[in-house]
């Protein structure tokens, strides 16, 4: 099983992950990170097939548009983009790309979220998890 943190809270999701040595975690810091880390702000990855792209969303203006978000989705080829920034639960779904946004776990407007996304052979299936 794979964990996937968004940013904001990297030291703390790094921590967490020395608890689940039988998960793989892959984390990309998020604009309350701070600029110390070496981890790059968007990152690729594969799982059972699908290329996924991970990012906090900060950099491409997510709170405004998910406009530069998608250019990059598309011009990298994904199948799922996952991202956070806004801390709304969101998933969209446009030219073969689900852009998933799990919310938060902190809360807001009384709203405390993560998602859920299955890759199988036949597809991708994000849902978003309500507390």
């Amino acid at each position: 099983r794979n964990v996937i943190f968004l940013g904001d809270g990297l030291t703390k999701a790094e921590d967490i992950s020395y608890c689940y040595e039988d998960r793989i975690f892959h984390m990309v810091p998020g604009n309350c990170d701070g600029f110390d880390f070496l981890a790059p702000t968007t990152k690729f990855i594969e799982l059972n097939g699908a290329k996924i792209m991970l990012t906090h969303g900060h950099i491409y203006n997510v709170k405004s548009s998910l406009t530069l978000l998608k250019q990059k989705a598309v011009s990298e080829k994904v199948s799922l983009c996952l991202y956070g920034h806004t801390h709304n639960a969101d998933i969209n779904y446009e030219n073969g790309i689900y852009f998933v946004n799990p919310g938060t776990l902190a809360g807001k407007n009384g709203l405390y979220s993560y998602a859920v996304v299955d890759i199988t052979d036949k597809g991708i299936v994000p849902r978003i998890m309500e507390l």
